[in-house]
């Protein structure tokens, strides 16, 4: 066999390589993930970091306002938080009136110094951000129940595009009431070799649901 004469940096740092990378932040989720009217929303995450946590802080807006209220989450057992020390840092969105859409994302950083900082979702609002709908309820029945989340922005947006236009917009997905997905994309089923085109939404629609969360039985939502 015929080896190149360039074989590359096997076991040297890449190009994608940064001396520090921030906390990682992970097992982002609200509860209740349908929350009633006039009740609060615990948010969590947990966090990460060799050189320790810093602080982490929960922004969140009440859509369509562009505003945003900081919260500082902690790991300390008090208020929200349900256990000192465990890595898992809470915050309580405050209750809100039936109807309203939260959109909320955590920036954290870690003790170094200069510290790092990092955020979830990785893209800045507006363009990735986590939801959540008060007064949301579960239709009974057998079929299976789930509910998508847009931002006004983002409804308004996909409302006015092009019906053949098959970039996913950003939304979060609920499975039943015991599950949120965020930053689920979202978009017209339709293709263009469909016609006519699809009415305004609702219309029947094509989900991508990140990889990190397994979706079983639901054929129409596919993985990236």
């Amino acid at each position: 066999m015929t080896l190149p004469a360039n074989l590359g940096t096997p076991g040297l740092p890449n190009s994608r390589r940064v001396p520090n990378g921030g906390p990682a932040i992970a097992e982002v989720s609200h509860a209740p993930v349908l929350p009633a009217a006039g009740q609060s929303v615990l948010v969590t995450c947990r966090l990460d970091d060799p050189d320790g946590i810093g602080g982490a802080v929960l922004n969140y807006r009440l859509d369509p306002s562009p505003s945003f209220t900081p919260l500082a989450m902690s790991d300390d057992g008090l208020g929200a938080d349900r256990a000192a020390g465990d890595g898992v840092y809470s915050a309580a969105i405050p209750s809100q009136p039936a109807g309203t859409v939260a959109a909320f994302h955590i920036l954290a950083a870690d003790a170094a110094a200069p510290a790092v900082t990092n955020r979830f979702p990785l893209q800045p609002p507006p363009a990735q951000e986590c939801l959540v709908r008060f007064g949301e309820t579960v239709t009974a029945g057998a079929f299976g129940n789930y509910k998508l989340w847009l931002t006004a922005s983002n409804l308004a947006y996909w409302t006015a595009r092009d019906p053949f236009d098959d970039a996913f917009i950003d939304a979060t997905f609920v499975s039943k009431d015991h599950r949120a997905i965020y930053n689920a994309g979202i978009r017209y089923a339709a293709t263009g070799a469909t016609w006519p085109p699809p009415p305004a939404p609702p219309a029947p629609s094509c989900a991508r649901i990140p990889a990190a969360f397994r979706l079983p039985n639901v054929s129409w939502a596919t993985t990236s």
